[in-house]
């Protein structure tokens, strides 16, 4: 997630956190501060039965067109929430550093300090963890310039008793 949103960067980035797990929206949040978008939003129902009848429960009871109906509800039904946030992309390599070393400007010694991600000059719990996936995104590639190359091998396949075997 955070290596997708790094490769598109430049583009024009609107994030959407409706949906899906909490701790994915709470990752997405996350990734967006970090790496940047023009806008990250929920999506939220006005509409309370549509709301109770979306319940995973309630929709394995309905029939296919209700649920297309409940899955797909109305413009007028949904609100669109815009989430503030600051993104820190400017700074991430000075973060990094300041985490790897303890050594950073006296701004950002103060936000790693105040956010609980550096004591005493060395990263707390968080703060590692934070470090490890930053680490693991800026030591990503970029993508691949140019067009993919798709390289598909022929293969054979056969079935022996009721198993398929590649030969």
């Amino acid at each position: 997630m955070f290596s997708l949103l790094k490769d598109y960067i430049k583009d024009e980035v609107y994030v959407s956190i409706a949906g899906g797990r909490k701790t994915m929206a709470a990752t997405m949040t996350l990734a967006v501060q970090l790496y940047g978008a023009k806008s990250i939003f929920h999506i939220i129902l006005d509409n309370r039965e549509t709301e109770l009848k979306s319940h995973i429960r309630k929709l394995k009871q309905l029939e296919q067109a209700e649920q297309i109906k409940v899955l797909h509800p109305e413009v007028s039904k949904v609100r669109i929430v815009t989430i503030p946030f600051i993104g820190l992309f400017p700074f991430i390599g000075e973060i990094v550093k300041g985490l790897q070393t303890g050594e950073a400007s006296e701004q950002i010694s103060s936000l790693l300090i105040e956010s609980g991600l550096l004591r005493d000059r060395t990263p707390t719990e968080a703060g590692r963890i934070l470090l490890q996936v930053l680490e693991g995104v800026e030591s990503m590639p970029g993508p691949c310039p140019g067009e993919p190359k798709i390289h598909l091998t022929d293969h054979s396949f056969r079935k022996k008793g009721s198993i398929w075997q590649i030969n």
